[in-house]
């Protein structure tokens, strides 16, 4: 009975929050993109209501809480609806 105790403390963690090493491959479908709503041109400048997330994360895609970041910035390139947005499109 005290080895099943330790088993259930042992289960239980550290209490630290990670990736662990057989969650890798499968944090790419796992995790939201910032994409826009509808299609912008060049030029706009991006607004609240302009952002949407969804999975999955594209390569260099935005985190949905870097959106912030985006706001009031303007778009060097078109983007059509539900396309990622990256850094270096603003």
């Amino acid at each position: 009975m005290v080895d099943r105790s330790y088993e259930l403390l042992s289960a239980l963690g550290d209490g630290i929050k990670r990736v662990e090493p057989n969650e890798i491959q499968s944090q790419v479908v796992q995790r939201r993109c910032l994409r826009v709503r509808e299609d912008l041109s060049k030029g706009h400048v991006l607004t609240e209501e302009d952002f949407i997330s969804l999975r999955p994360i594209s390569e260099n895609g935005a985190h949905p809480y870097e959106k912030d970041f985006f706001i009031g910035k303007q778009l060097l390139i078109d983007i059509e609806s539900g396309g990622h947005l990256t850094k270096n499109m603003i």
